[in-house]
C-alpha cells in the first residue's frame, strides 16, 4: 500500500515536471500566409497580393500592409468579395507582426463578415405540403 502511494506520487511529480518543462520551451506557432491561391480572379490585385506576400516573407510588414490594404480597396470596388476577404486576412497577419493587434482584430472581423462567417442564418420549413 505505501508503495503504491509513493509510486503515485512519484508519477504526479513526474507529470508536473514534464508539464512545466513543455510549457516553458514549446513556443507557439504563428499563422502565416498561403503560398498559393486559386480563388484570385483580377490581374492588377492579384500581383498586389504577390508582391505583399513577397514583401511579408522578406520582413517588410510596412510594405505589404501598404500592398494588402490598396489591394483590398481595389477588390471592394470591383465588388470581389471574396479576393476582399483574401487581401484583409492577410492585412491583419502583417498587422499582427507590428503589434497593432486592434487593427488587425478589425481586419479579420471585415474579412470573416465578407464570407458570412459568423453570422446566423435563419432556417424556414413549411409544413403546409403534404
Amino acid at each position: 500500500m505505501i508503495f503504491r502511494i509513493k509510486q503515485t506520487r512519484w508519477l504526479y511529480v513526474s507529470l508536473s515536471i514534464l508539464s512545466l518543462y513543455l510549457a516553458f520551451t514549446i513556443t507557439p506557432v504563428k499563422a502565416s500566409p498561403p503560398v498559393t491561391t486559386s480563388v484570385l480572379s483580377s490581374a492588377q490585385p492579384t500581383n498586389s497580393l504577390e508582391q505583399g506576400r513577397n514583401f511579408y516573407q522578406s520582413g517588410s510588414f510596412a510594405e505589404a500592409i501598404r500592398v494588402w490594404q490598396t489591394a483590398a480597396q481595389q477588390y471592394h470596388t470591383q465588388g470581389d468579395r471574396l479576393n476582399e476577404a483574401l487581401s484583409l486576412s492577410y492585412l491583419s497577419l502583417a498587422q499582427q507582426e507590428l503589434n497593432q493587434w486592434e487593427a488587425a482584430r478589425q481586419s479579420i472581423e471585415q474579412s470573416l463578415k465578407l464570407l458570412d462567417f459568423g453570422q446566423k442564418r435563419s432556417v424556414r420549413v413549411d409544413y403546409t405540403r403534404t
